[in-house]
């Protein structure tokens, strides 16, 4: 990368540092950085604006949608203001929730919710302590030598800090803020260079006409996306099949990051130029330059065979881009920044109708080799490494325990003899340790390494990978066994309602801008990649009463930008459930809502069912008006989280589970029979009531019984009459009584009484 091109990253990122540090220039001094250039860039410095400055100042203007008359030259310090929220503002939101500040925690065991009233009064930037901390750091990893360490460190040090104390809006960060500037800086840069404008030190005007320069298609939207993803995943053997499943999620979360690094090098820009990544799909702000073109064209075409090559139609990836302006960016006129993703979309939709040229068909319906065996994990019968597995399953079983439990992914360009697994452009990716991955520094082929949630702010060369990796246990059949009551695993599929929605349109027009629906972005990123693990870590809502906090009996197979993959003992997956619905309804502030379906079966039942199914009650909970809702077990236990939570759980539930914990003796067989004549109602038959009256009859204390416990059985009985009354209340009531005989279930009983739901027409029955 150009030495003039690095000065103008380290300018735009410390372009507003004399808001956090008095005397900045003389701090970077101490720091090592005294190039005239990059101190010229800070804010406030000079009136006489050297080239690169001004680059950086346009930046910040279509960032921040500036007007192009204002000019900062003098920020205010940001002195007490602290950070608003990002979804202050979103989906018709009019609420002024604020940030205390803070140190972004690499462990995720802190989240930062939005607070009404935070409790800190003044930001924590401006006590000395924090202060001191800051400069510390910032002292080692202020070098021009490694730009994505120093951004590294912006984002765990700014991120809840805002990025200007005069703004209407104080609702984006400084890291956000910085990232963005950095990312348009760079793409300013490149489209000067190749009109031929000299971006030299001299001082005269670089942007005689602004207005002009805002119209111009200086830049590109680009973006990728994998389909066949889902295929790919539950393409398992029943052997290992939990370490398989997560080793094949995470193989494609770190291909895209692969796919995203190596794009961003050809073209010579830094990560602060990837907008977006995870789910298969990227987003990334580039110049509009004929270069750009070209490495765009040669990118996707070699990509395109790697991928028909590797897994023929399993797995393909497109991509698409739009040329846009500054004026687009800033959404100058109105609408004009969604249409940018809106075209975007498009293409990437075409492409996908018309994957294959005549060429390439042929070639993929070429008649094999005969080959005696095929893959037992995904049938193909060539790339058979004599293991009845092809070359690609079997090195994903052979790392899958590494992959999941190392800190350190290095990509290599060399073929290595050890466990790897092939990855596009040549390369290979291999697991290491700090040690080793010190030492494989020094050995050719190397390309680069991604830790897993940790800020590698010491480590050149090293990019950090947010991602949900919390684990319980290793195989299905420990986590059904840890499960309380029922030996039973669930599986939990979740993602945000209308998302798209919220991007395109969730954003009053004066406020969206690429600065706001960026940091929108990267805040849900860290909620469903990063502050998961901290949710599992910490299970608060547990179904029986008393239970204090601990750990979740679960594993996260899949945890993208705003959807959720889990498996585990069926009741802490519930329990679950409701904590990552209240998580972000506080995280969110309520603009944004969840869908979620829990299926229950067997340790043995086969993934694949298992994923299809419960897909389809996430679906099922879609379909309900206003969504934000969960489906339990089957398609007649459907509720919105409120209901679920009040009427299901914290009503029918805790009333029968304080009822019956004072009556042991009865068991379970009662609630069984109750359930039987509770469900011919619900299936149009009339409701014995003699016979449920004989049922509850059966629980009525003795004259004997001490007055409290007759209280206890008239309120328990008259509940029940009423409930079953009302259809929604009967229907709530069955969910409520399942769950119970699930939690206090024995084994014997699971002989006795068998199904209590169906799971599924076509596969093993729940028995």
């Amino acid at each position: 990368m150009e030495e003039q091109k690095v000065r103008l990253m380290v300018g735009a990122m410390l372009y507003d540092l004399p808001k956090i540090i008095p005397d900045s220039t003389t701090f970077l001094h101490r720091c090592g950085i005294t190039d005239d250039e990059i101190l010229a860039c800070m804010v406030g410095r000079t009136a006489q604006r050297p080239q690169l400055a001004q680059i950086v100042e346009i930046a910040d203007k279509i960032a921040c949608h500036i007007s192009k008359n204002e000019v900062d030259t003098d920020p205010a310090p940001l002195g007490d203001v602290q950070l608003e929220s990002i979804f202050n503002i979103l989906n018709g939101n009019e609420q002024n929730f604020r940030y205390a500040s803070a140190v972004l925690a690499a462990d995720g065991d802190e989240i930062h919710f939005p607070e009404k009233h935070p409790e800190q009064a003044q930001a924590v930037v401006f006590t000395e302590k924090f202060q001191n901390a800051l400069k510390q750091q910032l002292q080692r990893h202020a070098s021009i030598d490694d730009i994505n360490s120093l951004l590294d460190f912006l984002e765990q040090y700014t991120s809840y800090l805002p990025s200007a104390a005069s703004a209407s809006k104080n609702d984006v960060s400084y890291y956000d803020h910085t990232k963005i500037t950095t990312a348009v800086a760079v793409c300013v840069y490149d489209y000067l260079t190749v009109q031929n404008i000299p971006v030299t030190q001299t001082q005269q005007a670089l942007f005689p006409d602004v207005d002009a320069f805002f119209r111009q298609e200086a830049f590109l939207l680009y973006s990728t996306d994998i389909s066949g993803i889902q295929d790919f995943i539950y393409t398992i053997t029943k052997k290992g099949a939990l370490k398989g499943l997560r080793a094949r999620s995470f193989y494609l979360e770190i291909m895209m990051e692969a796919i995203v690094d190596e794009l961003l090098r050809r073209l010579s820009l830094p990560r602060a130029n990837l907008l977006y990544t995870g789910g298969g799909h990227a987003y990334l702000l580039m110049p509009n330059t004929p270069d750009t073109l070209r490495v765009l064209d040669d990118f996707g075409k070699e990509l395109h065979t790697w991928f028909r090559k590797t897994f023929k139609t399993a797995l393909y990836i497109a991509d698409g881009w739009c040329a846009c302006s500054a004026n687009a960016l800033r959404n100058v006129p109105t609408g004009s920044y969604r249409k940018i993703y809106r075209t975007v979309s498009q293409k990437i939709s075409e492409q996908k109708l018309r994957r294959y040229q005549a060429d390439e068909i042929l070639e993929i319906n070429a008649p094999l080799t005969q080959h005696e065996h095929e893959c037992v994990i995904c049938q193909r019968s060539d790339r058979l490494d004599g293991s009845q597995k092809c070359t690609i399953c079997a090195s994903l079983e052979k790392l899958s325990s590494a992959m999941l439990w190392c800190d350190y992914f290095t990509l290599v360009q060399d073929t290595v003899n050890e466990p790897s697994v092939i990855m596009p452009f040549g390369m290979s990716l291999v697991t290491d340790t700090l040690d080793s991955r010190q030492e494989r520094l020094k050995q050719n082929g190397y390309v680069r390494t991604f830790r897993k949630n940790t800020i590698s702010l010491n480590d050149i060369n090293c990019s950090k990978l947010w991602i949900g990796d919390y684990a319980a246990e290793h195989t299905f059949s420990d986590l059904a066994e840890k499960s309380g009551g029922i030996r039973r695993l669930a599986v939990m599929r979740a993602d945000v309602d209308n998302l798209g929605q919220a991007f395109v349109a969730g954003f009053p027009d004066r406020y969206t801008t690429i600065l706001r629906t960026s940091a929108f972005s990267r805040s849900l990123s860290l909620f469903f990649k990063l502050h998961i693990n901290k949710l599992l870590r910490h299970g608060v809502y547990q179904l029986y009463p008393g239970a204090e906090e601990r750990p979740r009996n679960a594993i996260i197979v899949y945890s993208g930008g705003d959807d959720v993959f889990l498996i585990g003992g069926w009741d802490d997956i519930i329990g679950f459930a409701v904590d990552l619905h209240r998580a972000l309804k506080k995280y969110a502030q309520g603009t944004l809502t969840i869908s979620a379906g829990i299926g229950i079966y067997p340790d043995k039942y086969p993934i694949y069912a298992m994923a299809r199914e419960t897909g389809e009650l996430e679906e099922f909970s879609k379909q309900l008006d206003g969504k934000n809702a969960v489906t339990l077990f089957d398609t007649t236990n459907r509720y919105t989280w409120d209901v679920l939570i009040g009427r299901v759980l914290g009503e029918k539930l805790a009333l029968i589970q304080a009822y019956f914990r004072n009556n042991e003796a009865h068991g379970n067989a009662l609630l069984y029979n109750m359930l039987a004549l509770i469900r011919g109602k619900q299936d149009g038959e009339r409701l014995n009531i003699a016979r449920f009256a004989y049922l509850l009859a059966r629980l009525r204390p003795d004259e004997k019984a001490p007055e409290e416990e007759k209280e206890r059985y008239c309120n328990f009985s008259e509940k029940l009459y009423r409930w079953i009354q009302d259809d929604e209340s009967c229907r709530e009531l069955i969910t409520a009584i399942l769950i119970y005989v699930y939690l206090y279930r024995q084994p014997k009983e699971e002989t006795e009484h068998g199904n209590l739901h169906p799971v599924s027409e076509k596969e093993p029955q729940l028995s």
